[in-house]
């Protein structure tokens, strides 16, 4: 977090970061402040795989499901999202399936964020910009590397630490500016912007809008082959006990029912 001309201190919207940081203290802490967590899932509460965080109130992926027939919730649906009600931050929901009266109510339905603070996430795992972020954290990991490799910076190699003991975050801060600087000379010379350089890099530049939707393609995919595409759970016994009776919800014909 930084703070804008004024000194007034600037919440980031998206916190991307790796699975080492993906703890359900973490994932709190950020969703109290608005922002939405992207990170790698990690297996926590004693579960040994992710469909052991099932329940009928969200699934593993942290789709909220509609309390009325079991559906998938749309929390990217107009006026959903993120809310906070009583100083507790909720998902807001509108049920996909809107079968019966009560799933096509006026209001959206929520779901408390505390239920699970890794999956009941601000910034929904359907959403092209999680994958976005997803994908673009992975070139800053590769980045942080190099800076180890080429210029000893953040490493954990104790032959290569500072002994400035007194300031040593200071002269850290200074090696790392400095190597930032020799990376952006690099980049200039290696795609011609300063002239000299034998070698051009002919690669097209990496730029952002690349693989969120082919995420989310693959994500509906691993979907529907676990049946989370279909409402389950005891809520979706009434949809069974509807198609059983041969008589649909009012207005709607029972051709219309997702079973």
């Amino acid at each position: 977090m930084g703070a804008d001309k004024h000194g007034v201190q600037e919440i980031p919207l998206i916190w991307s970061t790796d699975r080492g940081s993906s703890f359900p203290s973490v994932y709190e802490t950020n969703t109290r402040q608005g922002i939405a967590t992207v990170s790698p899932y990690r297996l926590s509460g004693g579960y040994r795989k992710r469909i052991d965080a099932r329940t009928e109130r969200f699934d593993e992926y942290g789709v909220p499901r509609c309390a009325y027939c079991g559906g998938e919730g749309d929390q990217l649906a107009s006026g959903c999202g993120l809310v906070v009600k009583n100083g507790r931050p909720m998902i807001a929901f509108r049920c996909s399936e809107g079968v019966f009266p009560e799933c096509r109510g006026r209001s959206p339905q929520t779901i408390a964020c505390e239920e699970s603070w890794q999956l009941l996430v601000p910034l929904s795992r359907l959403h092209p910009l999680y994958f976005e972020c997803r994908n673009a954290h992975m070139s800053f990991e590769r980045l942080f590397k190099h800076w180890r490799d080429r210029y000893v910076v953040f490493g954990d190699d104790q032959t290569a630490r500072l002994k400035c003991w007194t300031s040593s975050v200071s002269a850290q801060r200074l090696r790392a500016e400095a190597s930032r600087f020799l990376e952006w000379f690099r980049v200039c010379l290696r795609h011609g912007w300063i002239a000299g350089h034998k070698t051009i890099n002919q690669v097209r530049l990496w730029s952002a809008g690349h693989g969120g939707e082919a995420g989310v393609e693959k994500l509906l995919e691993r979907r529907r082959r676990l049946d989370l595409d279909h409402p389950y759970g005891s809520a979706a016994e009434r949809l069974l006990a509807f198609r059983a009776s041969g008589a649909g919800p009012p207005g709607e014909p029972l051709a219309d029912l997702p079973f």
